[in-house]
């Protein structure tokens, strides 16, 4: 564990609480950025709240060590009525006795916070290797919340072998309207728990169906695929066809050349307006049939 590494995570969670309860700020931001104005104000201390944003993530929400100036150490202790971060210091000499528990439950390790007098190993397996209640009275001073989890489990423990030895000590038949005694463990073998699963819960809901768009319509430039049954407003839908939905209206007509046109697009001509196509086929308004540009149909009215 570094050096100090207690006393500053505790210097920094004081210095966070003293600034939260002299604000109407809620966030973590909105706190430290008022407590960054008081620093100034008050004690004519500069940090930014992003430091002091970056020291109570690092320190006390993940409780790793953060590299602070010891004169700011000091400045922080001022702001909560010390003179100095020793003094601080010496005021904070019971968080050293505080270590983590290691608790073993069937070979697994978890690791938890608390106040104990050295490090403590519990093992816990079917048949207890320790006695709960004489683990109680020499630990009582440090038994806090896993207590009460190792507890609880002990007595539910000592439950079940009480009613296992009930079952057994019972006949095994009574009066002439009794019925049989069936062991408890039979019980469990027997009975089936299911669990509810998410895949479980997805057998149970009917197939889905994907729709396919099988119909389209003509925007005035190109068609676009949609859903049969679909209210296009000012368009109308019919069948998907691949041919016809290979077709698409050239609108910079500038930009065809003999290289790049002949053989490849179409036209029509219609009151005196010529438009090209990228496929052939029908004209999808006047529905006449188009034609294969030619030289004479480029230069007449493609040349800029």
């Amino acid at each position: 564990m570094s050096k100090f590494l207690l006393q500053k995570r505790k210097l920094i969670k004081d210095v966070f609480e003293k600034a939260e309860k002299t604000t109407t700020e809620k966030s973590l931001s909105g706190i430290l950025k008022d407590l960054e104005f008081k620093l100034q104000e008050d004690f004519k201390i500069q940090i930014s709240y992003k430091t002091l944003e970056n020291y109570y993530k690092n320190l006390v929400e993940n409780n790793v060590d953060y590299n602070i100036k010891s004169y700011i150490l000091d400045d922080l202790c001022k702001y909560i009525g010390f003179e100095n971060f020793a003094q601080y210091c010496d005021q904070c000499t019971d968080l050293e006795n505080k270590t983590s528990v290691k608790v073993s439950i069937d070979g697994k390790k978890q690791d938890s916070s608390s106040s104990n007098f050295s490090e403590i190993i519990i093992n816990i397996t079917n048949s207890p290797i320790f006695t709960l209640p004489e683990f109680v009275s020499k630990n009582k001073n440090s038994f806090g919340f896993i207590g009460i989890i190792l507890l609880g489990s002990f007595i539910v423990n000592k439950f079940d072998q009480f009613a296992n030895k009930t079952t057994h000590n019972l006949p095994e038949t009574s009066t002439k309207n009794s019925y049989p005694i069936v062991e408890k463990k039979e019980i469990l073998q027997n009975t089936i728990y299911k669990i509810p699963h998410n895949s479980d819960t997805e057998l149970q809901k009917p197939p889905l169906i994907k729709k396919k768009k099988d119909c389209m319509y003509w925007n005035e430039e190109q068609y676009i695929s949609v859903y049969c049954g679909e209210n296009i407003d000012n368009f109308q839908v019919e069948q998907f066809n691949l041919e016809k939905y290979k077709l698409k209206k050239i609108t910079q007509q500038d930009t065809l050349t003999a290289e790049n046109a002949l053989g490849k697009v179409w036209y029509d001509k219609t009151n005196n307006v010529v438009e090209f196509f990228t496929n052939h086929g029908i004209h999808p308004e006047n529905n006449k049939t188009l034609k294969e540009v030619t030289p004479y149909i480029l230069e007449k009215y493609c040349t800029k």
